[in-house]
């Protein structure tokens, strides 16, 4: 390092002998850039050991080690309070901070709703179809699309029953002709 500050005053001491005191050689713009060249790379070279020789020790350790702490949180949120003091030990699964619950109380309060609205659906789907049983169980007639029935059978609307109402897809019963009066053909199920 001291090596760079004898070069550097050394550099500076030979251009002021050579072209201001004695005055040798004539200070051209050749020479002014070629001093610069020379000055700037011996400057670059005290930069450069500067960066090496500050700070330096040859034995180091290792006090502490830092840990970053990332929470894995889909939106930004923020710290309501820190639950630890600073330089006490933590022990596994100990609560390091506490996030501001709003928006994820909101979040669960919006799933709940949903969820009620959707087992009343359900509740409301099963009582249809009790619903259902019981004027099939009053009647004795089960009604099922034309479709369904010669695709399945009469015996998917029970076993005992003796006759089926037939419909049509489109709601109107089918009749013999072309099916424009409402009543329904009756079928005798294949038991």
């Amino acid at each position: 390092m001291m090596l760079a500050f004898l070069m550097l005053f050394g550099f500076g001491l030979f251009v002021w002998l050579v072209f201001f005191k004695f005055k040798w050689l004539k200070f051209t713009k050749a020479w002014a850039v070629v001093s610069l060249f020379m000055g700037v790379h011996v400057f670059l070279i005290f930069v450069i050991g500067l960066r090496f020789v500050t700070p330096y020790s040859a034995n180091v350790k290792v006090v502490q080690y830092t840990i970053q702490l990332v929470p894995r949180l889909p939106e930004p949120t923020l710290v309501t309070a820190v639950l630890v003091a600073p330089n006490v030990p933590v022990k596994k699964g100990q609560p390091l901070f506490q996030f501001d619950r709003r928006p994820y109380e909101y979040q669960v309060r919006q799933l709940e709703a949903q969820l009620e609205a959707a087992s009343a659906g359900t509740l409301s789907s099963k009582f249809k179809v009790a619903e259902g049983r019981q004027d099939q169980e009053r009647t004795g007639i089960c009604q099922v699309p034309a479709t369904t029935l010669s695709r399945l059978g009469a015996k998917r609307c029970g076993a005992g029953r003796r006759r089926a109402k037939v419909e049509s897809p489109d709601g109107r019963g089918r009749g013999r002709g072309n099916g424009s009066h409402g009543r329904g053909r009756e079928v005798a199920p294949q038991v």
